[in-house]
């Protein structure tokens, strides 16, 4: 069976809470507006967006195509 390392749990549970703590409050009217919010989110700042590229690239962490 396969499970998750401990750094996919983790990573996991950060997407978690951001989406919750960032996403879900303004989604409701996102979705009724039809429109992006004009507050940006800190989403590049969590590192998400960069995860796929090596470190060599000077960004992102490579978790990996699973993590992603």
């Amino acid at each position: 069976m396969f499970e998750l390392s401990a750094t996919q749990k983790q990573l996991q549970a950060n997407a978690c809470e951001f989406a919750k703590k960032e996403i879900a409050p303004r989604a409701a009217e996102v979705d009724r507006t039809e429109s992006t919010p004009g507050k940006k989110w800190n989403f590049l700042q969590t590192g998400f967006m960069g995860m796929t590229f090596r470190k060599i690239w000077k960004k992102g962490c490579f978790s990996g195509k699973v993590s992603y």
